[in-house]
């Protein structure tokens, strides 16, 4: 529960305007496995644009799936320049 007096609600107080008026780049940062794998979804002036999976290879060790996803993670960036990022 977030109440006025909470960490989390302070800063997304703080960061409001750029929630509303900037980019945001959403992530789930899940490494992969049988059962979940990391998805995105990208809002701009609140209205979401594009959503999707990034795709995993789970055969790889759990390193280079790391670095796979901080490679996606740099591809969105460089992509939607965001002003917010919330995982």
């Amino acid at each position: 529960m977030l109440t006025r007096t909470s960490k989390a609600y302070t800063e997304i107080r703080s960061n409001l305007q750029g929630l509303l008026q900037g980019v945001v780049v959403c992530i789930d940062p899940s490494i992969g496995s049988n059962s979940s794998m990391p998805g995105y979804a990208v809002y701009i002036r609140g209205n979401l644009v594009t959503s999707g999976i990034l795709t995993i290879v789970l055969s790889e060790s759990v390193p280079d799936r790391l670095r796979q996803l901080a490679n996606a993670m740099r591809r969105l960036n460089n992509d939607y320049k965001p002003d917010i990022l919330v995982y």
